[in-house]
């Protein structure tokens, strides 16, 4: 069994895995037929399952929209906003020192 997670986000985007189903046959169990005491203690395999997901990214990013793996528009947006943030907070931590040091 594998996976491939995202990194950005730690959505799976791939796995893969497969399983196999047995019966286990006892030896100190009475079995119906003679024909059957030859199977005993041996495992008989009923099925082999084999699983495989993959998502499509493309699908995938215009439903969910992640910064790193959506369209630039939003990064540009998101990074206009944080500059924006970041800016407004030295303003007002420079204004705060101005104040305090008029103050006293």
């Amino acid at each position: 069994m594998f996976t491939v997670v995202e990194p950005f986000s730690g959505i799976v985007l791939e796995q893969k895995s497969s399983l196999s189903y047995f019966i286990y046959l006892e030896n100190n169990i009475a079995l119906p037929f003679p024909s059957l005491d030859m199977i005993g203690s041996q495992l008989i395999p009923v099925f082999d399952m084999e699983v495989s997901m993959v998502v499509d990214t493309d699908k995938f990013n215009s439903d969910f929209g992640f910064v790193q793996t959506g369209n630039t528009n939003k990064q540009g947006i998101l990074i206009a906003f944080i500059v924006l943030t970041v800016v407004f907070f030295l303003l007002g931590l420079v204004g705060t020192i101005v104040y305090c040091m008029k103050k006293g």
